[in-house]
């Protein structure tokens, strides 16, 4: 059967998309033309709110009534419920059983739905890669905050960090494949490891001693948990395979509004 695999969002959810299109490859042929599938997986991304989610699968499902439709990816039960009422034929998987796509993606499978929370492994899975030369690595999911304008938490949880070992096998797999980038990804990279006994910085220097032409580039992560590490961070930072690269979250300059994002 012909699939395609649409994927919105984030590095994380990218990620996501590149797995669930190698574990379909395995059964069915991936497609990249929404004409030419015959059933669709929209992966969506839901951490600003449910518009823009329902605006694409609006667009697939109206142009293209024919075709079923999965709808995956950090669904939230606000865009569950509407699914439900509008598409009542899309089957429904949540962020966390993205390794489960072949139970819903098959001929004459009946409309089914994947959500909750769960804790699944997110390595060592076949990929898809959207680039060839990027290895995007997950290294947790989650976060330890839950922000008032963010749905990361509803949808992701708390924080599960993947173990250091498992992530570098990762990383080495994705360079044996090809790639010169590897993209460390996460909710928040930044608190990476304190729920199993370790830290970023720790996780970085094991991913930095893997040998091989690549560079290192470190995903999103919030800032007031840097201080914990802040020099062996700035350490870390000096060598010459990671990107001197930083990407952190910029709210407001406003107190007032502060306090009422909390």
């Amino acid at each position: 059967m012909r699939v395609l695999v649409k994927s919105f969002g984030c590095a994380a959810n990218q990620a996501e998309g590149e797995i669930m299109s190698g574990l379909l490859r395995k059964e069915h042929e991936l497609t990249s033309s929404v004409e030419d599938a015959e059933q669709i997986v929209l992966n969506v991304c839901t951490v600003k709110g449910t518009k823009t989610a329902m605006r694409e699968i609006r667009a697939v499902a109206e142009q293209h009534p024919d075709k079923k439709l999965v709808i995956a990816g950090c669904v939230t039960e606000d865009l569950a419920s509407e699914i439900r009422k509008r598409y009542e034929g899309a089957s429904l998987l949540g962020t966390h059983h993205a390794p489960k796509v072949l139970k819903l993606v098959s001929k004459g499978a009946p409309r089914q739905e994947l959500l909750g929370f769960a804790t699944p492994q997110k390595l060592g899975l076949p990929r898809a890669r959207q680039n060839p030369v990027v290895g995007i690595v997950p290294i947790s999911q989650g976060c330890m905050d839950a922000c008032a304008f963010c749905s990361t938490r509803l949808v992701k949880g708390r924080l599960q960090s993947y173990p250091i070992d498992d992530i570098v096998n990762e990383v080495k797999a994705a360079i044996a494949d090809g790639c010169k980038e590897i993209w460390l990804t996460g909710q928040d990279t930044c608190c990476y490891g304190f729920d199993i006994g370790t830290d970023l910085p720790t996780l970085l220097e094991a991913v930095l001693a893997v040998q091989g032409d690549f560079m290192a580039r470190l995903g999103m992560g919030n800032p007031r948990h840097v201080p914990k590490y802040l020099n062996r961070l700035i350490t870390v930072f000096q060598h010459p395979k990671l990107f001197k690269f930083l990407h952190i979250p910029l709210q407001s300059g406003s107190n007032t509004v502060l306090k009422r994002m909390l």
